[in-house]
């Protein structure tokens, strides 16, 4: 049960990066939306992941994806070690 809690979560989380990397090409448009609701539950893990890896190139941010690399190998070590919940959570 935990198990598959913590994929759901991560594939949540997942979904919440996409939507701010797509929300992050239209600034005008959903600034508000991104910044009150999207930015709180991201920028502390992106703040952490910064700490210890540079990711900007330029005027490029590479943050969220290392954050999605990680995730994908977090959830791939969960499946890994428990073969049977792969037909129920595809990542």
């Amino acid at each position: 049960m935990i198990i598959y809690a913590t994929l759901i979560f991560l594939r949540i989380f997942e979904m919440v990066i996409f939507v701010d990397i797509i929300l992050s090409w239209t600034r005008p448009f959903w600034e508000k939306f991104r910044y009150y609701y999207i930015a709180p539950l991201l920028e502390p893990i992106y703040n952490l992941v910064r700490k210890f890896i540079p990711t900007r190139l330029w005027i490029f941010d590479f943050t969220p994806i290392i954050v999605l690399l990680l995730i994908w190998f977090i959830a791939g070590i969960i499946i890994t070690h428990n073969p049977g919940i792969t037909t129920t959570i595809s990542f």
